[in-house]
């Protein structure tokens, strides 16, 4: 007997980005909820791990192979020991971002295999939300801090998501219920703040720090015309800042730019607007041009960030 299972999933995470950290198993394995420590790593493709299913350690040595054919990348991982784990997983371009096609196989023993089936279907579930909701979040801070930041802080963001109780997991990634205005409350629609000069984020340094001290909340389909961009981006903001001294950062991603905005005790203090040329706009500036724009459909994602 073999526990099989398949999951697909679609990100707005570029391709090679996808791959650059899925084949990297500092931090792949730290996304698993049965993980338990890396105890050897000889290469990147080769290392021993430590996973805990109910309770118990197995020692698991595993191999890893990246395959590229054309625009596609197939990464095999292969754990070898007291259970047998074979993970498939299939990078493919989409538009405006990736498909990850994820098959898992384990191989226990007739008998363990029945008594960790439901752990091992809960672990691959909590994968795939780690796929849909983390990944984003650990390639922006791979891509922002690329030249400034190290590789070691991003896989300690890496074991750092790892380590959220998977019951509590599940209560922060809760999809915002649509809601007609006439329905917000008088705090909701109260307008945010912004500060002489929202340009907090203008630098890189800043804006990788927020990133890797960011968990996500939320997430919502945004589809705008004209200037109700502002209103909006404002409305969004307000309904998951409900509490005086909270921080967050809100990461709206459309086809052809992508809006930052860093929010501190109700006052927008950084607004950023890179484009798909490279150009980036802040502050002031950025304001001024998201009031021009005429249609745009985006994903919005809201993050509280710890002190």
């Amino acid at each position: 007997m073999v526990l099989d299972y398949y999951f697909e999933v679609s990100t707005y995470v570029k391709p090679t980005d996808v791959v650059e950290m899925l084949s990297n198993p500092t931090v792949l394995l730290p996304l698993w909820s049965i993980y338990e420590a890396l105890t050897e790593v000889k290469s990147l493709d080769e290392f021993i791990a430590k996973l805990n299913i109910a309770g118990t350690s197995f020692t698991v040595k595993f191999k890893l192979r990246k395959i590229t054919e054309e625009n596609k990348t197939t990464i095999t991982l292969i754990g070898m020991g007291s259970i047998s784990i074979r993970v498939i997983l299939r990078v493919e371009p989409r538009e405006a971002g990736s498909t990850i096609k994820c098959r898992i196989s384990v191989r226990a023993g007739f008998f363990r295999e029945r008594s960790i089936s439901s752990i091992i279907s809960s672990f691959v579930e909590d994968l795939k939300n780690k796929f849909i909701f983390q990944l984003p979040l650990l390639a922006e801070a791979l891509i922002t801090g690329k030249e400034r930041y190290s590789r070691g802080e991003v896989r300690a963001k890496a074991k750092e998501l790892a380590a959220v109780r998977e019951s509590g997991s599940t209560n922060l990634l809760q999809k915002e219920e649509e809601r007609k205005p006439e329905e917000l409350t008088a705090i909701e629609t109260k307008r945010l703040e912004f500060s002489a000069d929202p340009s907090a984020l203008r630098d890189d340094v800043f804006l990788s720090m927020v990133v890797l001290k960011s968990t996500l909340i939320k997430y919502k389909q945004v589809d705008v015309k004209g200037k109700e961009i502002l209103r909006v981006i404002e409305d969004y903001v307000l309904r998951g800042l409900k509490k005086s001294g909270s921080t967050f950062y809100i990461s709206i991603n459309c086809a052809s730019l992508h809006i930052k905005m860093y929010i501190k005790n109700m006052v927008v203090e950084g607004l950023r607007i890179e484009f798909n040329n490279g150009h980036i706009l802040n502050g002031q500036e950025a304001l001024r041009y998201l009031s021009t724009v005429r249609n745009l459909s985006c994903r919005a994602y809201v993050f509280s960030v710890s002190e």
